[in-house]
């Protein structure tokens, strides 16, 4: 799971590189002497020194140099309004859940961060209760989020986290080079469909194959298809709820039967249009070893195609780190559950010496728009400028790799949605997706937490096993005829119907214990 999640994040912040562009707003950055004042202003008015915390994310790569500039900009608000300093601190991804665990462990203060794999964290104890918290001090930050999205970070009506809150309404897209598509006049036009089975993707991967086809005998020298097979490929177009792990999952959006996904019609049916694309040659031989990223071939004109996981405003982002116009046809309906809800969950540790702080700040964060806009971006007019679209940008001469706050990681901060969008989007592009949120499907089973404590080293083989066939499987390399009969006997080998079963009780006991039905 957590090499999904990795690879999942990735591939999503390589899609949001910034153009440049200028504007105004009337927030101003803090500097270090206004800083001193924001704590001499809250001493004086208040008995008690302001509440020290710890809040850590994630970074993709290299420490950002200006965290602190950063922090202090914040602490211009977060003191004077709730009496709290934070130390802002960063973590690279590649690293980041082990040192977390490291920390816990140890001792080091680390009060408020991003989970980005919240089950396991459950499973190891380490995040804090803090419903009483939020009843206290978080009652703006629930109704931000809805009562409903905390379901997906609750375990026996207790809640441990809050979801990050933006484009949650992702869905699997197919995203062409225009101006291919228009020097051979084929212009793609889909609805999108329910499921791999449903006659409307039929006929949508008809279209597609087709259009490839055309691309592979006039482009030669361009690759047609670049396939992540280090995510999930083409199984989103698979509807599904995954209850947290994909071993087990609910299919279809009826019943609560809990199925081996990899044995199923469906999944089966996926598989084999990924072999056809790969025999057709739309598909890289190399794919599962090439280790060059889908924004590089993009960028130098070699690639036609990528398929992408992700939310409206996939065109603009792609087209900022390419500079290509591209078009995105979404052909699978989104679907909420409690994974794509916790996936990435803002929560306290359950070492934090500081709970009551940390949550009043998470607060602030969710419902404060320049908090959110610095957490996100960093300080106005050194990390980013406000377009006379209303859009953020770097600033003239910055960009990802010479910022000290890079903006690369804005997917993970706590309330993207109150921020300003970025440029290359439309100013109501959060808004947009915010509806989208609200419109989406949601699982019967949101709210469902698989504790798989007494099936770990079931797991954990099972985990061996999928990794051993993933590539070729997910990238059409290895044939069906051969490989899948091994595969999903090894699945049943390493114990995958012992989880299930396992699951199936967990998941029956908490339909009855919170009167969920069909």
């Amino acid at each position: 799971m957590r090499k999904k999640v990795l690879s999942i994040l990735l591939a999503l912040a390589m899609t949001v590189p910034m153009a440049v562009g200028c504007g105004n707003q009337s927030t101003e950055p803090a500097s270090g002497d206004s800083q001193q004042t924001a704590e001499e202003t809250a001493s004086e008015g208040s008995a008690a020194a302001p509440e020290e915390i710890v809040v850590r994310f994630a970074c993709l790569g290299t420490v950002p140099a200006d965290l602190q500039q950063v922090a202090d900009a914040i602490n211009e608000i977060s003191i004077p309004e709730i009496n709290v300093k934070i130390d802002l601190e960063s973590v690279s991804i590649a690293n980041y859940d082990n040192q977390l665990a490291l920390d816990m462990t140890s001792g080091e203060q680390v009060d408020l961060f991003c989970s980005m794999n919240f089950q396991s964290m459950m499973n190891a104890h380490q995040l804090m209760d803090i419903t009483d918290y939020l009843d206290q001090y978080g009652k703006e930050l629930v109704s931000e989020v809805s009562e409903d999205w905390l379901k997906a970070t609750s375990v026996n009506g207790r809640i441990y986290g809050v979801p990050v809150v933006n484009g949650k309404a992702a869905t699997t897209q197919i995203v062409m080079r225009k101006d291919i598509l228009d020097k051979y006049d084929l212009h793609p036009e889909y609805e999108m469909a329910a499921d791999v089975t449903d006659p409307v993707m039929t006929a949508t991967i008809e279209d597609i194959s087709h259009i490839f086809s055309v691309v592979k005998e006039n482009e030669p020298e361009m690759t047609v298809l670049y396939y992540p097979v280090s995510g999930n490929g083409l199984s989103g177009i698979v509807n599904k709820d995954p209850l947290d792990d994909s071993i087990g999952v609910l299919m279809g959006t009826e019943g609560f039967e809990v199925v081996d996904l990899y044995e199923t019609d469906e999944y089966m049916q996926m598989l084999e249009i990924v072999r056809d694309w790969y025999t057709a040659g739309y598909i890289k031989s190399d794919i599962a070893t090439d280790t060059e990223n889908e924004m590089s071939y993009m960028a130098a004109g070699r690639l036609f195609a990528t398929i992408s996981e992700s939310e409206i405003g996939t065109d603009a982002q792609y087209k900022n780190g390419t500079g290509y116009d591209w078009t995105c046809i979404k052909i699978k309906e989104p679907y909420l559950t409690s994974q794509s809800l916790n996936m990435m969950t803002w929560a306290v540790s359950s070492t934090s010496q500081v709970p009551e702080a940390a949550v009043k700040f998470m607060n602030l964060a969710y419902t404060n728009k320049d908090v959110a806009n610095m957490m996100c971006y960093g300080v106005k007019d050194v990390h980013w400028v406000l377009t006379e679209e209303g859009t953020v940008a770097y600033p003239e001469g910055v960009d990802a790799s010479t910022s000290g706050y890079p903006s690369s990681t804005y997917w993970e901060m706590p309330n993207s949605l109150i921020a300003d969008p970025l440029v290359g989007n439309t100013p109501d592009y959060n808004e947009l997706l915010r509806q989208n949120n609200l419109t989406a499907p949601v699982s019967r089973a949101m709210g469902f937490s698989f504790d798989n404590s007494s099936v770990s080293s079931e797991i954990a083989a099972i985990y061996a096993v999928v990794d051993e066939y993933r590539a070729g499987l997910l990238g059409g390399a290895l044939d069906l005829d051969e490989n899948y009969p091994r595969f999903i006997q090894k699945l049943k080998d390493a114990g995958i119907d012992t989880v299930i079963a396992e699951k199936q009780k967990q998941l029956d006991a908490w339909a009855q214990e919170n009167g969920v039905s069909e």
